[in-house]
């Protein structure tokens, strides 16, 4: 739910420095892969949204609006040079992209200063808490 309407919200919101970027964090089954999926319904991607682990990165359009989704998971990542071979640098500097990185945190030094940061954590089987940290 808070995940729909977050995409739902960043639809329209544009980053005149580059793509809207959400640096997604917390240990293995704690929803960032959950999250991906409601903040995709909400932007109104039409597509299953699936973890990309295996092939790292996988990109949606948004139906509402030109803009662009890009899921991609850094747990295979072993520094920013993986993601620059993907054409890292070309998507985060277009505006009309949003990207969400699963396991951010093997990346985070390397992330822009208007990144947004949401943690994931488990309280106990089936409760979860978000903090979220705005530039």
């Amino acid at each position: 739910m808070i995940a729909f309407g977050m995409g739902k919200k960043i639809v329209n919101t544009h980053n005149n420095k580059g793509a809207v970027i959400f640096a997604l964090s917390g240990q293995l089954g704690s929803g960032k892969t959950t999250f991906a999926q409601g903040f995709a319904r909400g932007l109104g991607v039409a597509e299953v949204v699936l973890s990309p682990t295996f092939v790292i990165m996988k990109s949606y359009d948004v139906l509402m609006g030109r803009r662009r989704l890009y899921h991609i998971d850094c747990y295979r990542i072993h520094g920013i040079e993986d993601l620059v071979e993907l054409g890292w640098e070309n998507i985060v500097q277009d505006p009309n992209n949003i990207v969400l990185l699963e396991w951010s945190e093997r990346i985070r030094h390397s992330l822009p200063d208007s990144t947004i940061a949401i943690d994931f954590r488990v309280i106990e089987q089936g409760k979860r808490t978000l903090t979220i940290t705005e530039p």
